[in-house]
């Protein structure tokens, strides 16, 4: 389990030919929103980039800090999906510099290679829940869907 503010939700780990057959990622958005991939994994972006599309949102890519700063100043995403580990970042200096941009930025944090993270350690971060790499499907969905829900 995993949390997404108050909400608990499964992670499902569905492989991206599975999700792309089964319909899973044609459902559509309760809320359709852009949403900003910050990975340094071009595998990672390029598959959330087309389960996110399909699902009917819009999404910016960022592959560092530079570029998601600008992104999130000039773009003003509804959502931030951040990986956890990238070369030479911390999560939560990346999540304290977007907030200087947008007090209310929205962040999940993603996190692969079997990293638990507790509930403390995600408030602790700042970001408002944790999905699990594999690259998820309606997991992914369900947790976006909550997210932009809680924030209207």
């Amino acid at each position: 389990m995993a949390v997404l503010g108050a909400y608990w939700f499964e992670t499902a780990r569905l492989p991206i030919v599975e999700i792309l057959s089964s319909g899973l990622s044609r459902v559509k958005p309760k809320i359709t929103a852009t949403i900003l991939i910050i990975d340094d994994s071009s595998f990672a972006r390029k598959a959330l980039n087309r389960i996110l599309r399909l699902a009917g949102h819009n999404t910016l890519q960022a592959t560092d800090e530079e570029t998601a700063l600008y992104i999130c100043r000039t773009k003003k995403p509804d959502l931030v999906l951040l990986d956890l580990r990238m070369a030479g970042l911390q999560a939560r200096e990346i999540i304290s510099k977007l907030r200087e941009i947008d007090a209310k930025v929205r962040v999940l944090i993603a996190t692969g290679n079997g990293e638990e993270l507790t509930r403390e350690e995600i408030e602790h971060s700042g970001a408002i829940g944790v999905f699990y790499k594999p690259i998820l499907s309606e997991s992914i969905l369900k947790a976006i869907d909550s997210a932009l829900v809680e924030e209207q």
